[in-house]
């Protein structure tokens, strides 16, 4: 297939039908962010209801990971307060996407969009580490992301973070063990 990037240079690129975007446009979110800014808001309510829908395909809760990230990276408010309806079929779909750039921005704007609203993660906590467990060739900043998240995580459910833990499937406690000691 080919992409037509914003300058109109063309480019062969293969797409794994997850909707892979260009790297150029994927750089140029600063340019692009102010003018979506003002309608964040009601597109973050509309992609939780597509999210909560009974059936949607791998390929579209991928994608839908993909943009909520990216759009967290410029208005994590916005996306905050849906958190504790969105970070379990985030972390679902996110999971199996491929390692790409774009799977390391998607993690930077939901660590963003936690930081906004840290509660909304508590229920659903070890869909995210799994989440992260599965996800292999981090960039050290995204790795330090990781790292934050737990450690904050781990201190305020402190002194019930044992008990706690020890609700997460016995292979996620490994994989949680080795990655962050």
């Amino acid at each position: 297939f080919f992409f037509q990037a914003e300058d109109g240079i063309r480019d062969f690129c293969l797409s794994r039908g997850l909707g892979d975007v260009y790297k150029r446009q994927v750089s140029t979110q600063s340019t692009w962010g102010p003018q979506v800014k003002n309608y964040i808001p009601e597109v973050a309510k509309k992609l939780v209801a597509i999210y909560n829908q009974k059936k949607i395909s791998k390929a579209l809760a991928q994608n839908l990971s993909l943009t909520v990230g990216r759009l967290g990276l410029i208005l994590p408010e916005a996306f905050s307060i849906f958190l504790q309806d969105l970070i379990k079929p985030w972390s679902l779909s996110i999971r199996s996407a491929y390692d790409t750039e774009e799977k390391q921005q998607a993690f930077r704007g939901i660590g963003l969009i936690i930081s906004k609203n840290p509660n909304g993660i508590v229920k659903d906590f070890a869909y995210l580490c799994d989440a992260i467990c599965e996800f292999k060739n981090t960039q050290p900043d995204v790795e330090e992301i990781f790292r934050q998240l737990v450690i904050q995580f781990k201190e305020s459910a402190s002194p019930k973070w044992d008990e706690y833990f020890s609700q997460f499937p016995s292979d996620l406690q490994q994989k949680m063990k080795q990655r962050f000691n």
